[in-house]
């Protein structure tokens, strides 16, 4: 390797998968590079009036509960829309205010009061446990409902059964490296995508924790890449960066569900890593911070109606 020539990283693997189905994906969408600049100059606009940063509920916990519950929800942080009844998730917290979708899983789980970082104790948790935690019995159409908490006590099964008592022990034995524990994650067998969206997803929660809590953090944040998920390309064809064909159009704008693996759903995820890679240079930031800004600009669009033509709808466990 030449003195001055960057060190491939293991989400370069994603990136140039991404790159090849985007170039084998002409008859299904495509890119109109005149609004590269469009959409990057609205989130620079967005992002200096509106902070990531929100409340940190997670300080209810104790630093390793916060660090193991970000790990533990990406396990299974995926489809929150049931792809066949349309219904949402949706939690009744202790307040009695309903929280709906991945938000409202997460503060299911935080106000559980379980000691989601300790690998031994989630690894025991029952099944009675988990639907109480979820209130499965108030969502009787949340899509794989009683499987995420198996797969939740599964992983860390796998942790406890290594030698993690807790989950700081599997980012102290990645060495706090991003790579390393993206191989990790994907090797278990609970974070399997060709695109690493939750794996990804479950890093980049978890540094936040690490930063915040641990005045630690990981190395080799920059290497992550947007995250291939359902919002992130509806941004991106609303604000007309992805033109789609006709018959996608129309797939989407009535609801029908797209079958996972297939040609279009892996067009429109492709896309969105690489055009989140062409923002990133635009915009002289990370590809992860491009992701925080698409995401959060996507929920201020979703909530003014600005997203017009809806997002997809796949029977996934991939994100």
């Amino acid at each position: 390797m030449k003195e001055n020539e960057k060190k491939p990283s293991y989400t370069d693997g994603v990136r140039g998968l991404a790159a090849s189905v985007l170039r084998d994906s002409g008859d299904i969408l495509s890119i109109d590079e005149s609004k590269l600049e469009v959409l990057a100059q609205k989130l620079v606009a967005f992002s200096q009036t509106n902070s990531p940063m929100g409340p940190n509920a997670g300080d209810l916990l104790s630093a390793e509960n916060e660090l193991g519950l970000n790990l533990f929800l990406d396990v299974v942080n995926f489809c929150y829309k049931d792809p066949y009844s349309g219904e949402e998730y949706a939690y009744t917290n202790k307040d009695g205010k309903v929280v709906k979708r991945a938000t409202g899983l997460k503060e299911a789980m935080l106000q559980s009061g379980f000691a989601w970082g300790n690998t031994y104790d989630v690894s025991h948790m029952e099944n009675g446990d988990w639907g109480n935690i979820v209130q499965l019995e108030q969502n009787p159409h949340f899509y794989l409902g009683a499987e995420r908490g198996k797969r939740i006590m599964f992983f860390a099964r796998i942790l406890r059964d290594i030698g993690f008592s807790k989950a700081s022990d599997l980012v102290e034995f990645c060495d706090y490296d991003v790579g390393r524990a993206l191989f990790f994650l994907g090797r278990s067998g609970y974070f399997t995508d060709e695109f690493e969206k939750r794996s990804q997803l479950a890093v980049g929660m978890m540094n936040s924790v690490l930063v915040r809590r641990f005045s630690k953090n990981f190395e080799g944040m920059e290497t992550l890449t947007v995250m291939a998920d359902y919002r992130l390309p509806q941004v991106m064809y609303n604000a007309g960066l992805i033109r789609l064909n006709p018959g996608l159009l129309e797939t989407l704008n009535s609801q029908k569900i797209i079958e996972t693996g297939s040609k279009e759903e892996r067009a429109l995820r492709a896309a969105t890593v690489v055009m989140g890679k062409r923002l990133s240079g635009v915009m002289g930031i990370p590809e992860a911070e491009v992701d925080t800004h698409l995401w959060m600009l996507s929920q201020k669009m979703a909530k003014e109606n600005e997203l017009t033509i809806p997002h997809m709808i796949v029977a996934t466990d991939k994100y």
